[in-house]
């Protein structure tokens, strides 16, 4: 298994890197996943629900790129990765 320390600096980055650098992105929580998945722990990731849909998306894509070189940084390239995350604007 993948060490949970890790796993929560990585939470850690999300929510004092990534939130504040984002306008649209609101705030993080991290859950723990069953053990019978191949992720470990899920990043729920609240934006804001005024997003439209193109600048939704255009966040998605952007935060998706900051957490995959966070976590090839902080997991040491991990792969398949042991973790989820989700963007929602609800």
């Amino acid at each position: 298994m993948e060490n949970m320390e890790d796993l929560k600096k990585l939470y850690e980055y999300i929510n004092n890197e990534l939130i504040p650098k984002y306008d649209g992105l609101e705030k993080c929580t991290m859950h723990i996943l069953p053990d019978v998945l191949e992720a470990k722990v899920e990043f729920l990731i609240k934006a804001n629900e005024n997003l439209d849909f193109d600048d939704f998306g255009l966040l998605n894509y952007l935060i998706n790129i900051d957490i995959d070189n966070a976590a090839y940084e902080i997991l040491n390239e991990v792969y398949p990765q042991p973790y989820i995350y989700v963007l929602s604007r609800y």
